[in-house]
This record gives C-alpha cells, sequence and structure tokens, in this order.
C-alpha cells in the first residue's frame, strides 16, 4: 500500500494535472461533529487533495495511507470550536463593561456572543475554498485571543454608574472602619476631599445607630452598609460636614451626586444621621435634615420602606412634604406637617425640588426615581434607587 503525507486510508478517484491526487475516504469523527466545509459530502464521505511523491506512481482507484491529518480540517475544527469561545468571551467582557453588576443582562450579552460566534463560524466554514483564502492557523487565532483580551482589559470601567447617563468623576476619599480615620467635622472641612466614603460603618458611628436606626430585629446586615462623610452647601451660604449612611450598591453614586451638588453649590440646610433625631423620621424632617438609611416601615403599612434598605434618600423634607391625598383630591395627610406651607412646587424656590432641579436631574439621571412623579402619594423629599 502507498503511503502519502496525511493520516487516513482511502482511494484515489482522481489525479489533477498539477501532480495532486484526489482521495476519498470516510469522515473522521471530527467531521462527523462537523461536517461543514467543503471537503465533506453528503454521504458521510469526504474529498482531500495530497501531493503525490515524485518517486510513487499512483493511479486513479489505487488505495493510499494517508498519515498526516490535512490542514483544512484542522482550521475547520479550529474556526467551529475556537470562535465561539472568543465570542463567549467578548460577550462576558462586554456584558461586564456595558451592564454589571446586573448579572442577567451580563449573561445574556455572553450567549448572544456565543450564539453570533457559532453562526459566524458555520458561514465560513460552508463557503467553498474558505481555507484557502482565510488563512487560518492557530498563531492568528492566538493573536485574535489576545488582542481581544488586551482590548478589553484597556477599557476603563467606570463603576460609579447605576444606569442612565455617565457619573461624573469625583474627589473622594476612601477609608476603612478604624477610627482613626473619622475626622472631626473642623478636621473633615479642613481636608481637600469633596467627600469621603468608608468601606463600612467605623464602630463609633455604630454605636450611635444601634437600637435607633439599626435596631435590634434589623434585618439588614452592616457588612451591606456604608457611612459617608459629604461636604455641602447650607442656606446660610456656608459650607458644612454632612454625614450619611446607605447600602453598599448605591453608596458610591450618593457620592458621586453630592459632589456635583458641591461643586454647583446646591444648597442642603443639614445632613445628619437620624440617629440624632432618635430616628423618629418626623422629628427629623421638622428639623429638615436629610437622611438615607433608616430600619423602619412605610408609614401606615408593614412593608419595610427602601429607607430600611439603604436605598433611598430624604433632602430638605421640611420644604419638600411627602402628601398624600383623599380620593376626592383633598389633601389626608402632609409629612411633617410643617411642610404644608411647601405643598405646591414654586421653581422660583431652590429650596423646593421640581422637575427643572438640578437635585431632580442628578439623581434620575443615575438609576433613581423621585417620589414627586408618584401619583399617591407625592413625596417630593424622596429618592430613590430604581431596583431591577
Amino acid at each position: 500500500m502507498t503511503e502519502l503525507q496525511f493520516s487516513e486510508t482511502g482511494t484515489v478517484v482522481k489525479i489533477t494535472p498539477d501532480g495532486k491526487a484526489t482521495v476519498l475516504l470516510s469522515r473522521t469523527k471530527a467531521c462527523e461533529f462537523c461536517g461543514q466545509c467543503s471537503v465533506s459530502k453528503e454521504d458521510g464521505m469526504m474529498e482531500l487533495q495530497a501531493d503525490i511523491p515524485p518517486e510513487e506512481d499512483i493511479k486513479p482507484n489505487d488505495k493510499v495511507k494517508i498519515v498526516k491529518k490535512p490542514k483544512a480540517q484542522t482550521r475547520a475544527i479550529l474556526l467551529l470550536l475556537i470562535t465561539p469561545l472568543i465570542g463567549l468571551l467578548l460577550g462576558v467582557g462586554i456584558g461586564y463593561l456595558l451592564f454589571a453588576p446586573k448579572e442577567p443582562l451580563m449573561a445574556l450579552t455572553a450567549l448572544l456572543g456565543l450564539i453570533l460566534a457559532f453562526i459566524t463560524s458555520t458561514i465560513f466554514i460552508r463557503m467553498k475554498k474558505w481555507h484557502q483564502g482565510a488563512g487560518l492557523t492557530i498563531t492568528k487565532l492566538t493573536l485574535l485571543i489576545l488582542s481581544s483580551a488586551l482590548f478589553l482589559s484597556s477599557c476603563k470601567v467606570e463603576r460609579v454608574r447605576i444606569s442612565g447617563s455617565k457619573p461624573q468623576p469625583f474627589s473622594v476619599g476612601l477609608s476603612t472602619t478604624d477610627d482613626d480615620f473619622y475626622p472631626s467635622d473642623a478636621k473633615f472641612l479642613e481636608s481637600a476631599e469633596t467627600a469621603r466614603l468608608y468601606m463600612s460603618v467605623p464602630d463609633s458611628v455604630f454605636k450611635r445607630m444601634e437600637g435607633k436606626s439599626f435596631p435590634k430585629d434589623c434585618r439588614v446586615k452592616r457588612e451591606d452598609l456604608r457611612y459617608i462623610r459629604v461636604k455641602h452647601y447650607g442656606f446660610d451660604g456656608q459650607v458644612h460636614a454632612g454625614e450619611l449612611v446607605a447600602d453598599k450598591t448605591v453608596a458610591p453614586w450618593l457620592v458621586s451626586i453630592f459632589n456635583q451638588l458641591f461643586e454647583q453649590k446646591y444648597q442642603i440646610e443639614r445632613i445628619k444621621l437620624i440617629d440624632d433625631f432618635d430616628a423618629d423620621d418626623n422629628f427629623s424632617m421638622k428639623n429638615n435634615n436629610s437622611s438615607a438609611f433608616c430600619y423602619r416601615t412605610i408609614a401606615g403599612k408593614d412593608k419595610l420602606s427602601k429607607h430600611a434598605l439603604g436605598l433611598a434618600i430624604d433632602i430638605n423634607p421640611l420644604y419638600n412634604p411627602c402628601v398624600t391625598y383623599n380620593k376626592d383630591g383633598s389633601i389626608k395627610k402632609v409629612e411633617p406637617e410643617e411642610g404644608r406651607p411647601y405643598i405646591e412646587r414654586d421653581a422660583s424656590d431652590p429650596r423646593r425640588i421640581t422637575k427643572d432641579s438640578a437635585i431632580y436631574k442628578l439623581f434620575t439621571e443615575n438609576g433613581f426615581i423621585w417620589g414627586g412623579d408618584w401619583n399617591n402619594p407625592k413625596d417630593y423629599q424622596h429618592f430613590e434607587y430604581k431596583q431591577e
């Protein structure tokens, strides 16, 4: 039996003028899996071309042994198997850049990348003589994978965004729970920082919260909360130190928003922990205190408030009260009652939040919804993160 330079046994069907033998042989297991390229036949056979050694006298119908795998077959297998892998990796990377930390959307993007890669590889394999023009090699595939990985790693992910437009850059100091990093208001105001984000709640702060905004039956974990120091302009035109506690997911976005409010000199009377008001929401609102986390239910209901999860914040509540209406349109309740004179949205009063307010635009552009857009109640002070 004459040996050529491939790796299967088959029958020579013809000799081409340029001295090559066309060999008919059974498909390999790899080709049974693939079966898409131009060398495959519908009857389970495949045709390959092999160079005839000068010393061999090969004629049609001769049996030959192919001792080396054909390049076309190898390239087809590489294209069919590796291209989907590239598509999956690209899908995962793009999903991470666009949708993190929303796992369902990230998974969907990865799946779409895989599907598109399968379609692409099938189209290329079905093209006649695709392997001759494409010149696909292991080296080229490796370079393609590396270049794709390099592209993804070079993309700068701005993780200060939940949804909407891109967040603005902000000045923020990252700190730990050590009380050595917990400056007094005076020291914080002297610092160059616009805001300081703590990676958890410092012990001294948590002691103020225990039994108040963080009761014994609190189902929210302390490690899921973040402490924030912010600078803000008051109604007196002076810069004041504020503090907030919020969910770990929302905290960076709050830092970004309050940084921009500070740059715009947006006036907020006070930003203190609601624990300074014994975690009494009405007492805090009467004093026009802006606050976020407080483990409590919605007023008049058993359902937990978004504040209980650290996903909501109230801004200048005295001038932006929560108004509940009766079915006939009359006012049923105003919270706080002292905010009744400020129910109407007067855009000329910068203390009252309207859709034209800078604070409305900043929050809604960064994934929050405004209670003033609700039908009943109208909660003009309230912004909460829109969970999807």
